[in-house]
C-alpha cells in the first residue's frame, strides 16, 4: 500500500467513524453500516466520493432524493434536509454540477430558503436551473405510489442524471404495510395511507447503454451512478 493509498483509506475510515457516532444510543447506524461496509469492502464515504468523481462532469445534473416529512405537523425533518442542501452546494463547487432536489411538496419551501442560505439560486423550473450558474432545481415528487412510476419516468426522460443520491428519502418496505393495512414511520407508529411520509416509491436503474429501465415496484430509489472517468483526480481547470 502506497502512502497516498494509506492516507486515502485513513481519511475514509475517519469519516465513517464520524458518521457512525450514536449519542442517542439507537444502534441503527452501526447495523446499517455493517451491511454497507460488507458491500463496499472499503470505507463507505470514500467509496461514494470516488464513484461521484468518476460519474460527474461540469454541467451534469445530479438528483438528490430527500424530504422526510414529520407527522402530524407535516414539516420536513432537519438533518437530512441540511445534509442534502450542503451536498448540493458541494457538488456545485467541486464539479460545476447541476443539483436537483427531489422531495415531497411539504419540503419544497424549506429547500428554497435553505438553497438561498448556501448561496444557490433555487428554481422549480428545471430548464432554468440547468441553464443558469450556481443554481439548484427543486421538484415536488408525489406520495401516491400509483403516480410515482409515471413521474419518475418523466423526470428521467426530461433530464438524465449523472448520479442519483438518496438522503433520508424513505419508502415502503418489502410488504409496504402491515397486515392491518397501515404504513409505519421510523418510530413504528401506524399511519394512514395519506400520511405516509415516503418520497420516491419507484426504482430506476441505469443500464450499460445509459438508458433508464424499470427495476421494480414500490422500492426506495437507489443511488445510481454512470461511470465515465477512469480515475478520481483533482478538479480540472475551469471547474
Amino acid at each position: 500500500m502506497t502512502r497516498d493509498e494509506l492516507e486515502k483509506r485513513n481519511v475514509g475510515e475517519n469519516l465513517d467513524a464520524i458518521m457512525c457516532l450514536d449519542p442517542r444510543g439507537y444502534g441503527v447506524c452501526r447495523i446499517l453500516y455493517a451491511g454497507s461496509r460488507a458491500y463496499t469492502g472499503e470505507p463507505t464515504a470514500m467509496h461514494a466520493a470516488e464513484a461521484l468523481c468518476k460519474a460527474i462532469h461540469p454541467g451534469d445534473p445530479v438528483y438528490i432524493l430527500v424530504g422526510f416529512v414529520l407527522l402530524p405537523h407535516k414539516v420536513p425533518e432537519m438533518d437530512g434536509s441540511v445534509s442534502a442542501i450542503l451536498l448540493a452546494r458541494s457538488l456545485v463547487l467541486a464539479f460545476g454540477a447541476k443539483p436537483i432536489i427531489v422531495c415531497p411538496q411539504d419540503s419544497v419551501e424549506a429547500f428554497k430558503k435553505c438553497g438561498n442560505v448556501v448561496g444557490l439560486h433555487v428554481y422549480e423550473d428545471l430548464d432554468t436551473a440547468m441553464e443558469l450558474p450556481l443554481s439548484l432545481g427543486v421538484v415536488a415528487f408525489t406520495k401516491d405510489k400509483a403516480k410515482a412510476p409515471a413521474q419518475a419516468k418523466a423526470l428521467a426522460d426530461k433530464i438524465l442524471p449523472a448520479a442519483v443520491i438518496s438522503v433520508e428519502a424513505c419508502g415502503g418496505n418489502a410488504k409496504d404495510m402491515d397486515e392491518a393495512g397501515n404504513h409505519h414511520s421510523q418510530q413504528t407508529i401506524a399511519r394512514t395511507k395519506n400520511q405516509t411520509p415516503h418520497v420516491l416509491t419507484h426504482r430506476w436503474e441505469l443500464n450499460n447503454e445509459n438508458t433508464w429501465t424499470q427495476g421494480g415496484e414500490h422500492q426506495a430509489v437507489e443511488r445510481t451512478v454512470r461511470p465515465r472517468r477512469a480515475q478520481c483526480g483533482h478538479r480540472r481547470s475551469g471547474q
